[in-house]
């Protein structure tokens, strides 16, 4: 196994990842693109690439960014909404080279794709990953969730929403493909009031490189990778917003906002409606909405893959000690404690944050 910088990979190595990661259909998203990390390696120092050989020819390549206290983090930390190992799915190699690296205390990840065989033995636990399947458009899709068991009516009654939405407010419009970078702005400003309500601490602030990526992401023409920004308009007007990274036919939601003087009218449910009806035409097939159990996501998906969240610690106390401490904390946010836990762990993020003279 050899580490190189993400942004000093050979042609060749470049090459045979993205043959590699195009010929695994479980890697068919656009955060196993080489494109991602790279993108993300040139805003966010600390990009490199563990790379495995068979002889000469590189066989599996896994991504991460380093930080300075020894940990090999998920690229893109908070961004990074799928992880794992870019290689054949019956590839063979030592995923001990990497564990036991003199240079890492620590690999944590949070979205690695559970399918993967060679880090189960420090999974802490492994949680659903919605997607929303438009192969053959809005009328298949609804077929298939009926086949399964599951009601449309959510779907009939936000249609009568976007239809009162137009009589009391003006023309309803999807932008499918927006370049502009205004909207963006306003999906940015929209996250950050979020976070502030609900006492986050404010991610823009705190990694200014995000901005940037979105920004250039939404520049790239490359199907093989780039950011898709989709709107809904009233009167002209921006009142919901989408980010996601695009590869070819796949779309993986990234940040979603509204403008809350909209909420009675649920904008952002609309828009992900006016977007499963019409984005089979752009040539999108599935939409990836990333883990969690959250309403919106179980009332839209299809079906889910599986990741897992965990992490290999070096020292012993504290492989004895993270995973039980996630699972408390799991217990915690999903008890009646959770509100309450949330506020105190607000307030304590923007009191870190006034003593250390971050803003959000």
């Amino acid at each position: 196994m050899e580490i190189h910088p993400t942004t000093e990979l050979s042609p060749t190595q470049r090459k045979r990842w993205i043959e590699i990661q195009e010929a695994n259909p479980d890697l068919q998203n656009p955060y196993f693109r080489i494109e991602f990390a790279e993108s993300v390696a040139r805003l966010h120092p600390g990009g490199e690439v563990a790379v495995w050989y068979r002889g000469d020819d590189p066989i599996a390549f896994y991504p991460y960014q380093r930080k300075e206290n020894s940990v090999a983090s998920p690229v893109g930390d908070q961004i990074g909404c799928f992880h794992g190992v870019v290689c054949a799915r019956e590839s063979n190699f030592d995923v001990g080279q990497l564990i036991h690296h003199p240079g890492f205390r620590s690999i944590p990840f949070d979205h690695l794709l559970a399918s993967q065989p060679w880090f189960s033995p420090w999974h802490y636990e492994v949680l659903d990953s919605p997607y929303i399947d438009l192969q053959g458009g809005f009328d298949a899709y609804r077929e298939r969730r009926k086949a399964k068991g599951h009601s449309n009516r959510a779907f009939a009654e936000l249609g009568r929403k976007a239809r009162r939405l137009q009589e009391e407010k003006g023309p309803v419009q999807l932008l499918s493909d927006c370049r502009d970078v205004s909207v963006l702005d306003t999906l940015v400003g929209w996250k950050q009031q979020q976070m502030a309500l609900t006492g986050r601490r404010d991610l823009f602030s705190q990694a200014p490189w995000v901005l940037s990526f979105l920004r250039e992401s939404l520049e790239k023409k490359d199907p093989a990778f780039r950011g898709m920004l989709s709107a809904l308009t009233v009167d002209g007007a921006v009142v919901a917003a989408h980010f996601a990274l695009r590869s070819r036919d796949r779309l993986h939601g990234l940040f979603f906002g509204f403008d809350r003087k909209y909420a009675a009218h649920s904008p952002g449910m609309i828009l992900v409606l006016k977007m499963v009806q019409e984005l089979e035409t752009e040539g999108i097939v599935r939409i990836h909405m990333g883990k969690g159990d959250e309403r919106y996501k179980q009332m839209w998906k299809s079906g889910s893959h599986s990741v897992a969240v965990g992490g290999y610690e070096r020292k012993r106390i504290n492989a004895l000690l993270r995973p039980r401490l996630y699972r408390a904390r799991r217990w915690v946010s999903t008890s009646q404690l959770g509100p309450f836990a949330k506020e105190v762990r607000g307030r304590s993020l923007r009191f870190k944050d006034g003593l250390l003279g971050h803003s959000g």
